[in-house]
């Protein structure tokens, strides 16, 4: 009885140990399940402590016995040390992608839509922060589900993008800042802002254990091949879900003067997507507009109660965007590697 009982005891311990192994060296996210393994061999070996203790009491176990079962208690202490360890390092180094989300009140709202696009004021503080918050909240509605985050970046991005998940995240970064799409400011969207955001964003796909891409969406033209770029890479990607930022101009869902094709939302939307479109909308401050040379000029002022929210018009289908995130002033970044805006800058330049 007792050869058995230490047969089947180190058996135990042996395929316990091999995963609370597999899963220290691969960082992996089932502390949960490898602690109750071990909670399992514990209570089988204090069990097996007391058939032999009782045995030796009548006289029944013998010496080899007795240190085979205290070579096993060894394995089994030693294995509590990492046992301990390894829940300690996953909680450390396995932080859950939505813990921290900031709230964003009326975010909840646009569950309802495939794809929820964000009309950007280039060159603001404000619009790449609230995107930040909607990211965040994206991911945790996304749930076992796919979804894409679309940026107004240069299609040459993706390079960057393709590596989250394959590279370290921290050599995806440090290409990514470099890129020369950062050395001048133009029409805002090479803000230090949107830098940032991209900072966060290649931390959020990568901590999404595959659930989130990131697309640089401007393909030229963006309003006609940038929609089609989404739609693509929502396909090939599995994806349930996409949120975009993209010039309020692209986001819109009717052409305005001047615009040569029909916008960006539009199209994304005739696909046959469901989609909501956000305006930006603040109660001050200043944007940084292209008409059609770049430079700060006051926003239009249309004060609200409360902070940052989220607010879809009731009559949002007849509109040029279904509704407007709201922040009660926009305020400017500034350029990369500078902390003074140019006076202006024109766009008469190729884009890159």
């Amino acid at each position: 009885m007792h050869r058995s009982f230490s047969w089947e005891w180190d058996e135990q311990v042996g395929q316990f140990q091999s995963r609370a192994i597999l899963a220290l060296a691969f960082r992996r996210k089932d502390v949960l399940e490898v602690m109750r393994g071990w909670h399992h061999v514990v209570r089988n070996a204090l069990h097996g402590w007391a058939d032999v203790h009782g045995a030796s009491r009548e006289g029944g176990a013998n010496s080899a016995e007795k240190g085979m079962f205290m070579r096993l208690l060894l394995r089994i202490s030693l294995l509590a040390v990492l046992g301990l360890g390894l829940s300690i390092q996953a909680l450390q180094a396995s932080p859950v992608v939505t813990r921290g989300c900031l709230p964003l009140e009326g975010f909840d709202a646009t569950r309802k839509a495939q794809v929820v696009v964000f009309g950007d004021m280039h060159g603001t503080v404000q619009s790449p922060a609230v995107f930040g918050q909607a990211a965040c909240l994206f991911a945790q509605q996304l749930g076992a589900q796919r979804g894409v985050i679309g940026l107004e970046l240069p299609e040459s991005f993706n390079a960057y993008f393709s590596a989250i998940g394959v590279e370290p995240t921290e050599t995806v970064w440090s290409r990514a800042r470099v890129d020369v799409f950062w050395d001048e400011f133009r029409d805002g969207r090479h803000s230090a802002a949107m830098l940032n955001l991209v900072h966060q964003l290649i931390e959020l796909a990568a901590q999404s254990r595959g659930s989130l891409r990131l697309e640089a969406l401007a393909r030229q033209p963006i309003d006609v091949d940038g929609a089609s770029l989404l739609i693509e890479s929502m396909k090939s990607f599995g994806a349930t879900r996409a949120l975009v930022l993209i010039g309020n101009a692209h986001a819109r869902m009717i052409r305005m003067q001047g615009q040569d094709t029909e916008p960006f939302a539009h199209n994304v939307a005739n696909a046959g997507l469901s989609l909501l479109s956000l305006n930006a909308q603040a109660g001050g401050g200043q944007v940084w507009w292209c008409a059609p040379e770049c430079a700060a000029h006051p926003f239009f002022a249309t004060p609200e109660k409360g902070g940052v929210k989220i607010v879809l018009l009731p009559d949002g289908d007849t509109q040029p965007w279904h509704g407007y995130y709201y922040v009660p002033q926009m305020t400017l970044s500034h350029p990369v590697k500078t902390e003074e805006l140019p006076v202006h800058t024109r766009l008469d330049m190729p884009t890159p």
